[in-house]
């Protein structure tokens, strides 16, 4: 038998190889224009800190207390292209004939032709119609005096009679059966007039004026109607903004306690979100932008989108410390690693709802300005508060637990970040 044997490499040809290999092996591709961007906003956001955090609450703080003062817009019409040909003819209507806003009151009945129940009917709709921004009553009882000269009947059976006589197309605007009648006061232009408050105001003051004037017994009476209708709608999901945000907040928490079971990992993801919040109210009165149905949802949107990034700067901040990183280093890896990524993410966002911008809508136009300046506050909260707070964080509860980094390299990198 004979062996096949190789022949041995030359030491030459061996320390060639291992030089190639050691070449490639170190060979790394150098960052880019973005990585060091990004690399030198961290190091400033870890350079300055105290300055950083401290701005970002302050701002935070009187975001939250200008947004109580941001205005709600509540007339629909603002909503639509001011140029719009229906828009200009409803306005050309209301000139002509004045406004079309209306109270609806429905008044429940024994018997609708009861002559006590008309004849309360008659003096509160005259009492009413002398206040401001009510400017006429309709109801049946016009049409029962128009058919009985003038007056109200005296009796049940000739009020009926004067029911026969009413054409059913005029009788059924103002009754629904035996047991109910409809009251609409004509309140002109007081949704866009009188706004949300000066609703709420009218609403009250008719109610009051029920209880005062005091119906039949047997009565019940509700105010209800579009623009009535509308306002409670209206006011329900633009008030309750702040109730939205905080649930939402809290539901986000509870859920990264249950994933991670580490209060640290949960609240990093979190607060960076909760300062974008009172940043966004402080924008909405810079810009002079009203709440709308859309924008009121502003809230849970930064906390949808701005959590998703915090979450992947945890990840991966924790990620490096496992692989043996220090709090500051770690923090600039997770930056160098990931920071472009979510930029890319972010610019794409910013991208899709900016072409809203363009929208002749206004209602549409302000969700768009809106949500990609808020956008770009996450952005800058991920990339400027999120560092210097997961590390001051990290590095108190790793002091509580009695764990101690080496305290020269932490200085040394605390100095070299000042340099």
């Amino acid at each position: 038998m004979c062996s096949i044997t190789q022949p041995k490499k030359g030491k030459k040809e061996s320390k060639s190889t291992e030089k190639n290999a050691d070449h490639v092996s170190s060979d790394k591709p150098k960052p880019g224009l973005v990585e060091q961007l990004l690399e030198k906003i961290n190091d400033f956001s870890i350079n300055n800190r105290v300055l950083l955090l401290g701005t970002a609450t302050l701002l935070c703080i009187g975001g939250m207390y200008t947004d109580t003062s941001v205005g709600v817009e509540t007339d629909i019409y603002t909503f639509v292209p001011q140029t719009m040909p229906a828009l200009l003819d409803l306005d050309h209507m209301k000139d002509i004939i004045g406004g079309t806003d209306k109270l609806n009151l429905i008044i429940k009945v024994e018997d609708n032709a009861d002559p006590e129940v008309l004849n309360w009917v008659d003096r509160f709709s005259e009492h009413e119609t002398q206040r401001r921004y009510i400017y006429s009553a309709s109801s049946i009882v016009p049409l029962v005096k128009e058919y009985n000269g003038g007056t109200i009947p005296e009796t049940h059976e000739e009020i009926e009679a004067i029911y026969d006589e009413i054409p059913e197309s005029q009788k059924d605007r103002y009754m629904y059966g035996k047991n109910m009648l409809l009251l609409d006061f004509n309140i002109g232009n007081a949704v866009s007039d009188i706004k949300t408050e000066g609703i709420e105001e009218l609403t009250s003051i008719v109610q009051k004026d029920i209880q005062w004037m005091r119906a039949p017994p047997g009565i019940a009476v509700t105010i209800t109607g579009n623009s009535v209708l509308y306002i409670e709608v209206l006011s329900a999901l633009t008030g309750g903004r702040i109730l939205m945000t905080y649930l939402g907040l809290f539901l986000v928490l509870i859920g990264l306690l249950v994933v991670y079971r580490d209060w640290l990992k949960a609240l990093v993801a979190i607060v960076p979100m909760f300062i974008v919040t009172g940043w966004a109210g402080l924008v909405m009165k810079f810009l002079g932008i009203d709440y709308t149905p859309m924008t009121a949802t502003m809230g849970a949107l930064i906390i949808g989108v701005g959590c998703e990034y915090s979450v992947l700067m945890t990840e991966r901040y924790f990620e490096e410390k496992g692989h043996g990183a220090e709090p500051l280093e770690a923090i600039r890896r997770t930056s160098k690693s990931i920071g472009a990524a979510l930029l890319a993410s972010g610019s794409t966002s910013i991208g899709g709802f900016g072409a809203l911008i363009i929208s002749p809508f206004p209602i549409i136009s302000d969700f768009g300005k809106v949500t990609v300046i808020d956008i770009l506050l996450v952005l800058v909260a991920t990339f400027l508060v999120f560092p210097p707070f997961i590390v001051l964080m990290d590095t108190w509860k790793e002091k509580r637990k009695g764990i101690q980094f080496p305290q020269t390299k932490i200085d040394n990198a605390w100095e070299a970040d000042a340099q």
